[in-house]
């Protein structure tokens, strides 16, 4: 099986220019993809009002619509089908980026089309939670899951939950999350004094933040904790960079943290902007990155601030042990502990020294293991070992 004989139909269910962490690394990966003459072509949901056909960055984008929100995933499944048969022709792999409930749809699908699948699971303790819990969902989502060739794990921790399931653990393979390194890599003095007069930032020591507002990410425990100890990070400005949740119960969730830091006296030292596409700026500009996620997969924003050369203060949670060693390539605290946090972040906000070799550490860590190179190499071992009909 050589490359030209590989297509590849990726389905992210939010994909550019909606945010989305799945949608952006699986162009990602077909923009590298693309130089090895592998094509992607991009199923995804939008109820927005886009061409339902579209090119975007050079990619064949089909969207479809979801349904209701009670048993809407029907509606999104018959939709999908019909989209995945009219395009049959276009690819040989379906790959679904995530496992949850409504992706696993993507294994009968290829069933029915005589294609290969394979799902990414995306995130512990959450992709797959509806089989755990025994739900109607979750022993539907189980069914469709045993009909997809291949799952990948982005970490240790997604790979031990993954046996524990009624899935064939056989067919589960860990793939990391990749970075380009080329994009993302560290700044000069200069080229950050630049930076920072481009995107209306201070001067002095930076701290990043980079996601979503919602919940799983705890970013309202990390404003709440900086704002407390706000005497201990006098010397330091926080960055948030992300948007608002798509998820109604965390919608003003941004707003509500800005009323707090006004309400504070603290806008000139917590700042906010908006999610933007070269976000790589950001990283670079920052002195370190600050991740208080409860859950995680494998963080693309921690490999991504880890290939700029940042030093990352990180919750203890699947992914980010995979990735750092604390006190050499990071610092990693418990997740809602003040007290774990202040200790992992005090020898980095003191220290420039301290924070310049741990950055360093962290790129020759990622470079050595998480390159988009490497990565991808492994994606094509198992397309071609799919397609040669291996089970």
């Amino acid at each position: 099986m050589t490359s030209k004989n590989i297509r590849v139909c990726a389905f992210s269910y939010y994909f550019p220019p909606h945010f989305s962490g799945a949608g952006f690394y699986a162009l990602t990966l077909a923009k590298e993809f693309a130089k090895k003459d592998i094509p992607f072509t991009f199923v995804t949901v939008d109820n927005t009002g886009l061409p339902r056909h579209d090119i975007y960055q050079g990619f064949d984008i089909y969207r479809v619509a979801d349904g209701p929100k009670k048993h809407g995933e029907f509606v999104l499944w018959w939709n999908l089908s019909r989209t995945f048969h009219l395009i049959r022709g276009q690819f040989d792999i379906i790959h679904a980026f995530g496992s949850t409930y409504k992706n696993s749809a993507v294994g009968p699908i290829a069933k029915l089309l005589g294609k290969k699948s394979l799902t990414t699971v995306s995130m512990a303790n959450n992709d797959l939670h509806p089989i755990t819990a025994r739900s109607v969902a979750g022993r539907v989502q189980a069914c469709f899951l045993r009909q997809v060739d291949r799952y990948i794990s982005l970490s240790r921790q997604i790979s031990e939950e993954i046996k524990t399931l009624p899935l064939d653990p056989r067919k589960a393979v860990e793939i990391p999350q990749g970075v380009d390194h080329h994009r993302f890599r560290p700044a000069s003095e200069t080229e950050k004094s630049d930076l920072r007069l481009q995107l209306h930032l201070p001067n002095g020591q930076l701290a990043l933040y980079v996601g979503v507002f919602d919940g799983r990410k705890n970013v309202k425990w990390l404003v709440e904790t900086w704002t407390k100890y706000r005497d201990r990070f006098s010397d330091w400005h926080l960055i948030l960079v992300g948007p608002s949740s798509r998820d109604r119960r965390d919608a003003e969730l941004r707003d509500n943290l800005r009323k707090l830091v006004h309400e504070n006296g603290l806008v000139e030292r917590i700042l906010f902007r908006d999610f933007c596409p070269t976000i790589e700026d950001y990283y670079r500009a920052a002195d370190i990155f600050i991740l208080p996620s409860q859950n995680e997969g494998m963080p693309n924003v921690v490999v991504e601030a880890m290939a700029s050369g940042l030093p990352c203060v990180v919750t203890l949670i699947s992914g980010t042990t995979d990735l750092i060693e604390h006190g050499r390539s990071g610092m990693l605290f418990e997740v809602n502990s003040e007290a774990s946090f202040l200790a992992a972040m005090e020898p980095i906000a003191q220290e420039q020294k301290t924070r310049l070799c741990i950055g360093a550490r962290a790129r020759r860590f990622v470079l050595q293991r998480f390159s988009t190179e490497t990565v991808v190499e492994r994606y094509l071992e198992v397309y071609r070992e799919m397609l040669g009909g291996q089970n």
